[in-house]
């Protein structure tokens, strides 16, 4: 069944004009003319069959039924805004049977043509090391249907990349193809302890 929802634009034109009290701010903010704000929300208005502002001596003012319209689409509009930009913190879940049944053959659903450890490994280090990953679990390891703990292993090399990488994080080390320069031979980074 399809929503019956209002135009975007015109809930964003509404949202910002409600926050400035202007339709002229509300323009500048989305970079269109006054005037389109104004139809907007002059076509929301028909749409919802309530007045959303009232004229003032300066200007324009929510009505009643305006700030609580506001009230209840702001917090939508953020949420869409995060899903879009993303969100500020990440709680990673790593299904095992992502790899390969070579790699891991240990799961409940192996699946032919999965990662192999070479793709996932980094992966997994460079997302923690790169965006706010709060939390992990990894799942669908069943070591009773792996003798030779294969999948063990890797789940736990699965593990200590994630912390590789939240280590990288605090060290405010986020370049994706970091290598410590006491293994490679190169020079330490400065201010870094190597002993």
């Amino acid at each position: 069944m399809s929503r019956l929802l209002p135009p975007l634009n015109a809930l964003r034109a509404f949202e910002a004009a409600g926050r400035h009290q202007s339709f002229s701010r509300a323009a500048d903010e989305l970079r269109v003319s006054h005037s389109s704000i104004s139809r907007h929300v002059r076509g929301l208005e028909d749409r919802l069959g309530v007045q959303l502002f009232r004229d003032h001596a300066r200007g324009i003012k929510l009505s009643p039924d305006g700030a609580a319209y506001l009230a209840r689409i702001s917090p939508a509009l953020d949420a869409i805004a995060e899903a879009t930009d993303g969100p500020d913190y990440l709680f990673l879940s790593v299904d095992i049977d992502c790899l390969d049944p070579a790699f891991a053959p240990g799961t409940g659903t192996p699946e032919p043509g999965g990662l192999t450890p070479r793709e996932l490994f980094p992966f997994i280090r460079r997302l923690c090391a790169e965006t706010n990953v709060v939390g992990m679990e990894l799942v669908e390891v069943a070591p009773l249907l792996d003798p030779s703990y294969l999948t063990a292993f890797n789940g736990l090399r699965i593990a200590q990349e994630a912390i590789t990488g939240w280590a990288m994080r605090k060290q405010g080390i986020t370049e994706p193809h970091y290598l410590d320069p006491k293994r490679s031979g190169q020079d330490p980074v400065p201010g870094q302890n190597t002993d």
